[in-house]
């Protein structure tokens, strides 16, 4: 026999929230950003880390698919400037400004840290994340919202 009560309709209401955030994640992904501080944690292929590019993948040049980087230390030459030898062999021509325009980052920087790329001062918050969802074709009708408005959270 089941107990119904509180706790199991509180793990019925986390459950269908972290169905409902898996199927809408594709969409929300899209906002996630890294700002570049000692450059040690962003993946350079795989993680956004340049405004308006996302990640670096499709634009690997196909002579560097053997042996790609792999964090953005490996763009920096021994003095710790951006090495354009390795960037323009590494990426298609589009990406060099891109790379270029910023600054490299130093082992005096902050720690790398994720951003929300959709708001001015680059922090999540629920409301522009449920703009960009309502843009989606995302369906606000759906049971589980009314569910996830009701929660009370601290």
């Amino acid at each position: 026999m089941v107990a119904w009560g509180f706790g199991v309709c509180m793990i019925l209401t986390w459950r269908s929230l972290w169905r409902a955030l898996a199927n809408y994640w594709h969409n929300l992904k899209d906002g996630i950003a890294w700002s570049i501080g000692n450059g040690s944690s962003i993946r350079v292929l795989d993680d956004a880390w340049l405004p308006k590019l996302g990640p670096l993948r499709p634009y690997l040049s196909p002579a560097a698919m053997a042996f790609p980087p792999h964090s953005i230390l490996d763009l920096l030459d021994s003095n710790g400037a951006w090495d354009r030898g390795i960037i323009c062999s590494t990426f298609r021509p589009e990406v060099l400004p891109h790379i270029l325009g910023i600054k490299p980052p130093t082992a005096m920087d902050d720690t790398d840290r994720i951003v929300w790329r959709w708001l001015a001062n680059l922090s999540f918050d629920l409301k522009s994340a449920y703009s960009l969802l309502s843009q989606h074709s995302w369906d606000i009708e759906l049971p589980i919202w009314k569910t996830i408005w009701q929660i009370w959270v601290p």
